[in-house]
């Protein structure tokens, strides 16, 4: 008897399903009514705590792209977060930091939503983060001209990516 791995047997039906949705010769998936981020207006996929309802994983282009999208929405986001004045504002990098450009900021509107060791980060500008919060896309900034503010924020974790050692043969 022949036996197949898994994955060698969702081939085979994936191959006996037809395809999809083409363009041309090209296979496209199929539309669904739920996404990570809300891409072709689908709801996002709810999220882990029942009363939060949908939560938009987006990356910070995409609120940069069209932030009115996702105002009054529950997104998680990761960026790099500094500290303004008595402000805490996420920036998609330390580079779009460095530029001045402060429209590209989101205020954080609860600092004490941040854990310390974070906030003490951010002071020195070593501080990437993932936030879940509520986007505010109509916020313009208190004299600072900003994207919008993320409120009731409830997770804010630490999204440093790992040191890889690249002298190893992989």
């Amino acid at each position: 008897m022949m036996t197949f791995k898994p994955w060698v047997l969702a081939l085979f039906a994936m191959a006996a399903a037809g395809p999809l949705a083409t363009a041309g010769e090209i296979e496209l998936s199929p539309r669904t009514e739920t996404s990570p981020d809300g891409r072709f207006d689908t709801s996002c996929y709810r999220a882990a705590r029942e009363e939060f309802g949908e939560q938009c994983e987006v990356s910070f282009y995409r609120l940069l792209a069209v932030p009115e999208k996702y105002h009054g929405r529950r997104v998680l986001v990761t960026g790099y977060l500094v500290q303004v004045f008595d402000r805490l504002v996420l920036y998609p990098t330390p580079e779009r930091h460095a530029t001045g450009i402060e429209i590209e900021g989101i205020e954080i509107e609860d600092s004490s939503a941040v854990p310390g060791d974070l906030r003490q980060a951010a002071k020195l500008g070593r501080a990437n983060i993932a936030v879940n919060g509520v986007f505010d896309a109509r916020y313009v900034g208190l004299g600072t001209r900003r994207l919008g503010m993320l409120r009731g924020v409830v997770r804010v974790f630490d999204a440093t990516p790992p040191v890889v050692d690249r002298s190893k043969n992989w």
